[in-house]
C-alpha cells in the first residue's frame, strides 16, 4: 500500500470518528431529556396502581418507558465516562451502576411482555402480577435516575467552579510572580548599584588612607633624620664646651707670625666648624674618619695640626671659598696615627 493510500485511510477514520462523537452527544441531551419523559411515565403508572386505565395507553406508556430506560441507561454510561476523566470517581460509579440496572430494567420488561406473548394462557396470570412489580420497579429507577442525573450536574458545576477557582488563583499567582520578579530585578539593580558606589568610595577611602599613612611615615622618617642630626649636634656641642674648659687654661694659640711654635699645636673643632673652613660636607667628612685619614677624639671633634693654604688641602671648593681662603688661613687635618 502507497503511503498516499495509507494517508488518505487514515484521514477518513479521523473523520468518522465525528460520527461517534455525536451519538455520544446525543446519548448525553437524550439522557438529560429522558429524565422528563420518565417523570410522565412514572405519574401515568401511579394512576395505573390505583385505578384502571384502557389498554393502548397502557402500552403506549409502556413502550415509550422501555425505550426512555434504555435511553437513560446508556445516557449514564456515558456520563460517568465523562465524570471519571474528570476525576470524579464516586459519581462516576454510582451513575455507572444505575445504568446498569436501568437497561436491566428495560431487558426484564422487554422479556415478560414477550412471554406474555408467546404464551398467554399458561403465564398469563404470572405475566400480569410481575408488570404490576415491574411497574413499582420503574418508578422506583425513575426517582433514583433522576437523583444520579442532578448529583453528576451537581459535580459538574462543582468541577467547574473548582477549575475556574484554579484558573483564577493560577492568573493570580503568575501576576504576583511576574511583580515579585519585577520588584527583585529592581532591588538587585539597586544592590548592585549601591555595591558599586560603595566599592568606589571604599577604594577611594583606602586610597586616602593610604597617602595619609605615607605621608606620616615620611613624616617620621623626616622626625627620626632631625632627630639623629640633633644628637649629633648636641654631642658635638657638649664636646665643645668640654674643649673650651680646657683650652681656657692653655695659652691663646699664637699668630701666624709666630708659625714655628704653633705647628707643633693641636687644636680640636667640631664638624660644622672644619666643614665652614675646609668647604667639605659633612658626608665627606663622615667617610674621612671612616677611612682613617681624620682623627675624632672622643667628644666628637675633629683634631686639628696647623693652619694652610685651602688650595694646597681641597680641590673641590666652590670658587667664592677659593677666594676667602687666599684671605686668610685654613684648616690641616690630623690623620690617625
Amino acid at each position: 500500500m502507497s503511503t498516499q493510500d495509507q494517508s488518505w485511510r487514515e484521514a477518513a477514520l479521523a473523520r468518522s470518528e465525528a460520527i461517534s462523537d455525536a451519538w455520544e452527544v446525543t446519548k448525553t441531551y437524550a439522557g438529560r431529556l429522558a429524565e422528563w419523559v420518565l417523570f410522565g411515565c412514572m405519574i401515568v403508572n401511579i394512576v395505573e396502581i390505583l385505578t384502571k386505565i384502557p389498554t393502548p395507553v397502557s402500552n403506549v406508556v409502556l413502550g415509550i418507558q422501555v425505550v426512555m430506560l434504555d435511553v437513560g441507561g446508556f445516557a449514564l454510561a456515558t456520563m460517568a465516562a465523562n465524570a471519571r476523566d474528570q476525576g470524579n470517581e464516586q459519581a462516576a460509579r454510582k451513575a455507572a451502576t444505575t445504568g446498569r440496572l436501568l437497561i436491566g430494567v428495560t431487558v426484564l420488561t422487554l422479556l415478560l411482555v414477550t412471554l406474555g406473548l408467546l404464551w398467554p394462557e399458561q403465564l398469563g396470570d404470572s405475566v400480569n402480577g410481575a408488570e404490576k412489580v415491574l411497574i413499582l420497579v420503574r418508578i422506583v429507577m425513575t426517582v433514583i435516575y433522576g437523583h444520579v442525573i442532578h448529583s453528576l450536574r451537581r459535580s459538574e458545576m462543582h468541577q467547574h467552579r473548582v477549575q475556574t477557582q484554579v484558573d483564577v488563583l493560577e492568573q493570580q499567582v503568575g501576576q504576583a510572580l511576574t511583580k515579585i520578579e519585577q520588584n527583585l530585578a529592581l532591588q538587585v539593580q539597586q544592590l548592585q548599584g549601591e555595591m558599586q558606589q560603595n566599592s568606589a568610595s571604599i577604594s577611594l577611602q583606602f586610597r586616602g588612607e593610604i597617602q595619609a599613612l605615607s605621608e606620616q611615615l615620611l613624616t617620621l622618617i623626616s622626625r627620626e633624620e632631625s632627630l639623629q642630626n640633633s644628637e649629633e649636634i648636641s654631642q658635638e656641642s657638649d664636646g665643645d664646651s668640654t674643649e673650651e674648659s680646657d683650652e681656657e687654661e692653655e695659652p691663646d694659640a699664637p699668630s701666624e707670625a709666630n708659625g714655628t711654635k704653633s705647628q707643633g699645636r693641636r687644636y680640636f673643632l667640631t664638624f660644622q666648624e672644619v666643614s665652614e673652613q675646609t668647604g667639605l660636607s659633612i658626608s665627606q667628612l663622615n667617610r674621612q674618619v671612616k677611612a682613617g685619614t681624620i682623627e675624632v677624639n672622643a667628644h666628637g671633634k675633629i683634631r686639628v695640626k696647623s693652619l694652610e693654604n685651602l688650595q694646597q688641602n681641597s680641590g673641590k671648593k666652590s670658587d667664592k671659598n677659593s677666594k676667602d681662603s687666599q684671605r686668610g688661613p685654613v684648616l690641616r687635618l690630623v690623620g690617625k696615627s
